[in-house]
């Protein structure tokens, strides 16, 4: 073989393919994926990502739309550094969601997501340019409500209590566009069960579910097919605004087919938020970030969601609307005392004898004339019938002999001057006989 100097061009080309090789870490991926890994959920009775048991009853609806910012949801490893390169730096999208009942323990909802704009990195994954902005792949689900209360009351929103349970399928349609991480080309299928318990104002959710794949997209060398996803979810009230509640959630993703809690297929993310819920709009605000870097973790979230539910809201089914309720989760207790505030009111009187145990309700007792208890003033008592009530009378079973003469201590003064003469044939009753034998008898 001959051998001689390398010509000018060659030496070009050899220098342009080693740096080309050097900035480009990976082959050209391809990018029939959709990264992203959170879903709201499609109601005020759910959380963030984790859906309620709860349906809203025959024919009634909601409709909501969610904003959410995502920094870096995709990044590769460089192989030679370990170095981050995002793919996707920024992304911006949003879900239009629509919810409506069937019967009372059924809904139906449909979630219409796109990436309103999105800043990706081409060069990095070695494709052609990321579009900004895309359609992402819709998803649709029904939901069955197996324990808990059924709504059969869709014109009130009434309290959510107790503990609930829920089974819900759930199918992706492959119009998303698949250049630019926002479809995968084929549907996907979930099922999922639903839990929660709800007191008041706080709850608990969770949800764990298995979505299968029609397609087996590729990335990072890694296979994403079958996957196991969980989340659990917590609502607290807040203390000083009325309707305002917090709310901290965990989501968990991951590969089934593949090795289980791989890097690069998991995904574990924590959020947290407000929700204020007034009338027939309930916003919520969330921040959150991810704690694992795999595919479609962001290292930042801010989410927004402003949902509009159409219902006569009374929250403690009391019969008088949150919007004049004072007391919206206690319910009034209709007994024609100072109904209208929506306050039940347990002692009328207010004489601390609850009204359920008080044979008065509307009169307050005497603490010193009710030996009884039973919330009224007992009747006056005089047992010898002389005007003066028992608990005055000195004497209750000798009547007084009302002559004028300490008459208020209810004794009777059968001497009133004490002279020996009964004040019947006592001629001057209240002056003492002289006793000096001259008609003392008088």
């Amino acid at each position: 073989m001959l051998r001689g100097p390398m010509s000018a061009p060659t030496r070009t080309l050899l220098i342009v393919m080693a740096l080309w090789a050097w900035a480009t870490p990976l082959a050209a991926q391809p990018r029939n994926l959709d990264i992203e890994r959170f879903r709201p959920a499609p109601d005020r009775d759910g959380f963030l990502g984790v859906p309620g048991t709860r349906t809203p009853g025959p024919w009634a609806w909601n409709a909501a739309l969610w904003l959410g910012y995502a920094s870096e949801p995709l990044s590769f490893r460089r192989v030679d550094d370990d170095a981050r390169l995002p793919v996707i730096r920024h992304r911006v999208g949003a879900d239009f969601i629509a919810q409506l009942g069937l019967f009372d323990r059924v809904a139906l909802s449909v979630d219409a997501p796109m990436v309103l704009w999105q800043d990706g990195d081409a060069e990095v994954d070695g494709g052609p340019s990321i579009q900004a902005v895309a359609i992402r792949d819709p998803y649709l689900a029904a939901r069955v409500r197996v324990l808990g209360a059924a709504n059969d009351a869709p014109d009130e929103h009434a309290p959510n209590e107790g503990a609930g349970l829920a089974v819900q399928l759930g199918a992706t349609l492959p119009f998303g566009l698949e250049r630019s991480y926002a479809g995968e080309g084929a549907p996907q299928l979930e099922a999922i069960v639903l839990g929660d318990f709800h007191f008041l104002d706080f709850g608990v959710g969770g949800m764990l579910g298995y979505r299968h794949r029609f397609a087996e997209p590729e990335l990072l060398g890694v296979r994403f097919a079958n996957e196991l996803f969980l989340g659990l979810a917590v609502q607290t009230p807040t203390i000083l605004v009325q309707n305002l509640s917090a709310i901290v959630e965990v989501r968990v993703t991951t590969a089934v087919d593949e090795e289980i809690f791989l890097d690069a297929s998991t995904s574990m993310e924590g959020d947290a938020g407000l929700r204020w819920a007034e009338g027939d709009f309930a916003f919520t605000w969330a921040v959150g970030m991810g704690w694992t870097g795999g595919v479609g973790t962001p290292g930042f979230r801010g989410i927004f969601g402003v949902e509009f539910a159409p219902r006569t809201h009374d929250l403690d089914g009391d019969g008088l609307v949150d919007d004049e309720d004072e007391c919206q989760r206690l319910p009034e207790d209709v007994d024609g005392f100072q109904d209208d505030d929506g306050c039940p009111d347990p002692d009328d009187d207010g004489d601390l004898i609850p009204d359920q145990d008080d044979r008065c309700p509307r009169e307050a007792a005497d603490f010193d004339r009710d030996e009884d208890e039973d919330g009224c003033t007992d009747p006056v008592r005089d047992q010898d019938g002389d005007g003066v009530s028992d608990d005055e009378d000195a004497c209750p079973t000798r009547a007084e002999d009302a002559d004028g003469f300490q008459d208020e201590d209810g004794c009777p003064d059968l001497d009133d001057d004490e002279d020996g003469v009964p004040d019947p044939d006592d001629a001057c009753r209240l002056e003492a006989e002289d006793r000096d034998g001259f008609e003392d008898e008088d």
